[in-house]
């Protein structure tokens, strides 16, 4: 049995190259490279032609939002890698900056501080927050993890298309 099937192998690894392109029909020789590949072109250049057009219309404020989004996962991405992170976000392309009200804060292990936050906080232009910062800075404030969520985008507003991150 075991000689059986390694003669099987060995025949079926030797076959040449040559003798399979021969078993083509003749159908199938004139079809290859032509007409066939000229019919599959035409049927994606019809494919690619209906995704430009969805983009340009169903989908056209979800790829405006993924495009706004592209600055501050690159800010996120930065802050991963080890870059300053005062500089980094006093830099960052903000009009204004929106804080959660301070409700009640829990003394946690390892000296940290969870605050409960909730909407109705002050909100700081982008020199408050970069005043902020440099505060925070000279204090030995230091930021060890951040999350960020890109929760609402408003395509057409008044004064631009507009993003709302909830970072924590």
């Amino acid at each position: 049995m075991t000689i059986l099937v390694l003669t099987g192998v060995f025949f079926i690894q030797f076959i040449p190259i040559e003798q399979t392109e021969k078993n083509l029909s003749p159908k199938e020789t004139t079809q290859k490279g032509g007409l066939i590949e000229e019919q599959v072109m035409q049927q994606v250049s019809a494919i690619e032609a209906k995704h430009r057009q969805w983009d340009a219309t169903v989908w056209t404020d979800e790829l405006s939002a993924r495009n706004h989004e592209e600055s501050v996962i690159q800010i996120w991405d930065r802050l991963i890698a080890g870059a300053d992170p005062f500089e980094l976000l006093s830099a960052m392309p903000v009009n204004q900056l929106q804080l959660g009200k301070a409700h009640s804060t829990e003394n946690w292990e390892s000296g940290i501080r969870y605050t409960h936050l909730a909407q109705g906080g002050p909100t700081w232009t982008k020199e408050q927050f970069s005043q902020a910062l440099s505060g925070w800075k000279t204090e030995g404030w230091k930021l060890d993890q951040s999350e960020w969520r890109h929760r609402h985008f408003i395509p057409r507003s008044e004064g631009g298309a507009r993003s709302i991150f909830w970072i924590s």
